[in-house]
């Protein structure tokens, strides 16, 4: 079964690589993570592009999402628009949705009272399995750096859209992400 959905992946993205402008390493820090990234960047137009990515996003989210010290990792794809005016053709406008695939890992606390008091807490391992949509609008700056390499800082406003959980629910809500893309155009 992997080798037909090789196969198919082959074959439909292959033109598209071919097609791409740039190519480029993505990287984003958020206050609970840090997510890495390949990005392909397909021209629509001189100031439209679309693009895609495939990446890893790694979160810690301490006692801020539903349970107690939530963490975890998964992978991710996601696509967008990227728009740059004439006037200021550095700065750029970019829509980006992704959707991640996340195992989190969080503690249950639990009160154990043996016959005789004192009573305890102890922290009993969950794991909730969750699909992430996560839309984003943000900025970047391109600074080219030699030839054909550039550099991006971008940051961006979203929103982290727990669509499907198996297990216990766990955090979603707004969140802020500073990027760096280290890329080559072609």
């Amino acid at each position: 079964m992997k080798y037909i959905v090789s196969a198919v992946l082959l074959f439909t993205f292959s033109p598209l690589i071919v097609a791409q402008s740039a190519i480029s390493l993505d990287s984003q820090i958020y206050p609970a993570g840090i997510i890495t990234g390949l990005r392909f960047d397909f021209p629509i137009s001189e100031q439209t592009q679309v693009f895609v990515r495939g990446g890893f996003n790694i979160t810690d989210r301490r006692d801020w999402g539903e349970q107690k010290e939530e963490e975890g990792q998964g992978f991710g794809i996601g696509g967008g628009i990227e728009f740059t005016n004439s006037n200021y053709e550095r700065l750029s406008m970019i829509l980006r949705t992704d959707i991640w695939f996340l195992n989190i890992d969080w503690q249950k606390p639990t009160v154990i009272c043996p016959i005789v008091p004192p009573c305890f807490e102890s922290d009993t391992p969950q794991s909730t399995k969750i699909t992430v949509l996560q839309p984003t609008i943000g900025f970047g700056y391109q600074i080219p750096v030699s030839g054909s390499f550039f550099l991006k800082p971008s940051l961006s406003l979203g929103y982290e859209i727990n669509v499907h959980t198996r297990g216990e629910e766990v955090g979603e809500g707004a969140i802020i992400l500073g990027g760096i893309q280290a890329g080559y155009r072609f």
